[in-house]
């Protein structure tokens, strides 16, 4: 599916569309999720349930922060101790980290309400890898995601001269 594809259909999808949006979704961040995680030597196979017992939400944690999140029941088998390990994650991705997270808790990510654990997963995104910024090609500074996609749309229509996504972008 295209950028463009993506663009036209966002505005009156149906609900086929929704839910093929929504399989790209998941498919695209559990592979970013899963890219993340190889440090662990672990990976996700569903990314609504492998969440459920807290682990690999604290190990992701772990590797994007680069701080270790203290104890936590590595083999829970009991749903209060999978609560635990789930609401440890959550305080520190919002206490800790100061994302700011909207009505996703511990027993939605538990239930595998993969709506909620999309969006968890997208501020993790936003916080992690687009605001942390992009090493350069060139020199290795840092740029901003809004940066990164900028110098891309720059080099793929380098005849309308975007500068910006306000004034140069309000004709489409």
């Amino acid at each position: 599916v295209s950028f463009e594809h993506l663009c036209a259909t966002s505005k009156g999808m149906d609900l086929g569309d929704r839910d093929q949006w929504k399989k790209i979704q998941e498919k695209t961040f559990m592979r970013w999720v899963n890219e993340q995680l190889k440090v662990q030597k672990v990976a996700m196979k569903d990314l609504s349930t492998d969440f459920g017992d807290g682990v690999l939400l604290i190990k992701l944690l772990e590797v994007l922060s680069k701080k270790g999140l203290g104890r936590y029941n590595q083999r829970p088998l009991m749903s209060v101790q999978k609560m635990e390990n789930i609401q440890k994650a959550l305080s520190f991705i919002t206490d800790s980290e100061g994302i700011r997270i909207v009505n996703i808790g511990s027993v939605d990510i538990c239930e595998g309400n993969l709506k909620l654990i999309l969006g968890l997963v997208w501020a993790l995104i936003l916080h992690y890898q687009i605001s942390m910024g992009f090493n350069s090609d060139d020199d290795g500074t840092k740029r901003t995601g809004k940066q990164a996609l900028l110098d891309y749309i720059q080099t793929k229509i380098p005849h309308k001269n975007i500068k910006n996504f306000t004034s140069d972008w309000n004709d489409g």
